[in-house]
């Protein structure tokens, strides 16, 4: 399964520290999930870029 998307967030620094705390807390929930059966290496990137103002 392949998924590319791209958006753009209008957040103060303060908010999107939050957001990233938020995918951090989502990631490291997944991370610890143990290997099963039918259980795929999925590789996850986030990039964040300043935008042109």
């Amino acid at each position: 399964m392949l998924l590319f998307t791209n958006c753009t967030l209008l957040l103060t620094d303060e908010e999107f520290s939050g957001f990233l705390t938020e995918i951090n807390q989502i990631a490291v929930k997944y991370m610890k999930k143990e290997a099963v059966e039918g259980s795929k290496t999925r590789q996850i990137t986030l990039i964040s870029a300043p935008s042109n103002e």
